[in-house]
């Protein structure tokens, strides 16, 4: 595996994690949000909202490291 390879690799598996993460943040908010009844929002906007919030932290994280 040359080292180009390997940069791409870890680049997209970084990207991959923050996805994750996102989703995973916004339903565990979800979770506790129906749970206290403060939202009420559909399974799939929940999706929805989580994959648009990770594109936008990750063109912040983009913006600010340069």
């Amino acid at each position: 595996m040359t080292q180009e390879t390997k940069k791409q690799l870890i680049s997209r598996l970084k990207s991959l994690v923050w996805r994750v993460g996102m989703f995973a943040l916004l339903m565990g908010t979800e979770f506790v949000a129906q749970n206290v009844g403060l939202f009420s929002l559909p399974t799939w906007s929940v999706a929805l909202v989580s994959y648009n919030l990770s594109e936008v932290t990750k063109y912040l994280n983009t913006v600010n490291q340069k």
